[in-house]
C-alpha cells in the first residue's frame, strides 16, 4: 500500500471514530442514495457514517436499526 493510500485509509478510521461517538444516524435512504453504480460504498462515504473499513457483515442492517429506534422514540 502506498504512503498516499496508507494516509487515506488512517483518515478514514479517525473518521469513522469520531462519527461512531457523535452517534450519526443514516435514513436508509440516504444510504441506498450513496450507493456506486456497482452497489458499494466508498470507505470514505462509510466512515462519514462511522462504520470500518472494510466493513463488517451487517453494518447496514445496524445503522438502519439505529434510525428506526430514533424514529420510534420521536414518535413518542
Amino acid at each position: 500500500m502506498s504512503a498516499k493510500r496508507k494516509k487515506e485509509a488512517a483518515e478514514a478510521e479517525a473518521l469513522a471514530m469520531r462519527r461512531r461517538a457523535e452517534g450519526v444516524l443514516v435514513s436508509p435512504e440516504e444510504i441506498a442514495s450513496k450507493a456506486t453504480a456497482n452497489i458499494g460504498w466508498t470507505r470514505m462515504q462509510l466512515a462519514e457514517w462511522g462504520v470500518s473499513w472494510p466493513p463488517r457483515a451487517g453494518w447496514k442492517a445496524e445503522l438502519e436499526r439505529r434510525w428506526q429506534m430514533h424514529s420510534e422514540k420521536a414518535d413518542a
